[in-house]
């Protein structure tokens, strides 16, 4: 599928669980390759979003949204900015029991979150590539990443954008297994 914004799945002010369904080969001109979240409180369940394209978000893209993932797989997206698995804007997610994997993006190559206050439990981030933040890029945003594995991503695996005095800025990393520990997480 092809849109400017949701080339898959568009999702707005749905409540709705989309469940074993495969979103693949779609392009979002503008945001959101294969899925687009808007005022959303929906579910993907068992899903493949695999090899989609946009300029933010190549994989999914929410806005003021709390759409929740579980089970999934996200994988081989690409964006000419921002997200290449997920964007997440102003959003604040569950994101349990997933893979993230071998997306691209200039920043954020797994997941760019900003604003927003997800919570990603029990996920393998890896193979995922950006200039900063190959596998979580943060800024604005207070993020948990619990019982996760961040495993051979590029550059600055884990990037916390320095945070201004109007913002915060943070990370809660528990019971995770990171290549190269401290190392690989930056601010």
């Amino acid at each position: 599928g092809y849109a400017d914004a949701g080339g898959g799945v568009y999702l707005a002010g749905s409540n709705c669980i989309i469940d074993d369904v495969i979103i693949q080969n779609c392009h979002g001109y503008w945001k959101g390759g294969g899925v687009f979240s808007t005022g959303d409180s929906s579910s993907l369940v068992n899903c493949n979003i695999n090899n989609n394209s946009s300029d933010d978000g190549g994989g999914l893209y929410c806005y003021y949204s709390t759409l929740n993932i579980l089970s999934s797989k996200i994988q081989y997206n690409f964006t000419n900015d921002d997200g290449g698995g997920i964007y997440l804007d102003n959003s604040d997610p569950i994101i349990k029991k997933t893979l993230i994997s071998n997306n691209n993006s200039d920043y954020g190559g797994g997941c760019y979150i900003w604003y927003s206050n997800p919570q990603l439990i029990n996920c393998t981030l890896s193979g995922n590539n950006s200039v900063h933040g190959s596998a979580l890029y943060c800024d604005r945003s207070d993020t948990s990443l619990l019982s996760s594995i961040v495993w051979n991503n590029t550059t600055y695996p884990i990037f916390l954008n320095n945070p201004n005095s109007y913002h915060t800025n943070s990370i809660d990393i528990s019971f995770c297994d990171i290549l190269n520990g401290q190392s690989g997480v930056y601010n």
